[in-house]
């Protein structure tokens, strides 16, 4: 396990993950990641940004469906 500081970064705090750390998680600078704790741990996931499109799209046409009648007499 890796011990890393965390530093300054402006008006917050930021913990640097060296670059053989983004490459074994494959992730990239720029990437999106979810971050969660759970019993004093923080924990990093790659985002899924497939199933978020996904659920989004869902969540969309569920609420087209739930409007429709409104969204016709808008129209």
């Amino acid at each position: 396990m890796a011990q890393l500081k965390i530093v300054p970064h402006g008006d917050a705090a930021a913990v640097v993950l060296p670059d053989t750390l983004l490459k074994s998680l494959g992730l990239r600078i720029g990437d999106t990641v979810d971050v969660n704790t759970k019993d004093q741990q923080v924990i990093l996931r790659a985002a899924d940004d497939t199933s978020r499109r996904e659920a989004f799209e869902r969540i969309s046409e569920e609420i087209l469906t739930q409007r429709q009648d409104a969204y016709r007499r808008l129209a």
